[in-house]
C-alpha cells in the first residue's frame, strides 16, 4: 500500500492503467492512461533514460482527484517502436 497525498490509499500493484498505442508516421507509440476518460487532461512525458513507469505514482495521485492523465513512452522506450532517426 501507498499512502497518497490525499490521504487516501492505493494499492499500487492491483492497479492496472490502460495501455493503447498511437500510430505516427515511424511507428507506434505506447501509452497508458490512468484515471476517468472524461477528467481534465494531463499529459506525462518522460525524459532520455525513463519511461511511462515513471509517472506510476504520479498519476495514481492525479487521476485521484479527478484527471485524465497519459503517460507516453516516447519512441525506442517502453513498449514503444524503435524507429529510424529522423
Amino acid at each position: 500500500m501507498f499512502m497518497l497525498q490525499s490521504g487516501r490509499s492505493q494499492d499500487f500493484v492491483s492497479q492496472s492503467p490502460e495501455g493503447f498505442g498511437i500510430d505516427v508516421g515511424a511507428g507506434r507509440i505506447h501509452a497508458h492512461r490512468f484515471g476517468a476518460a472524461g477528467g481534465r487532461l494531463t499529459i506525462c512525458v518522460h525524459g532520455l533514460s525513463a519511461n511511462s513507469q515513471s509517472f506510476r505514482y504520479l498519476a495514481a495521485e492525479l487521476a485521484g482527484t479527478g484527471r485524465s492523465v497519459v503517460a507516453i513512452d516516447l519512441r525506442g522506450r517502453g513498449k514503444s517502436a524503435i524507429t529510424r532517426m529522423g
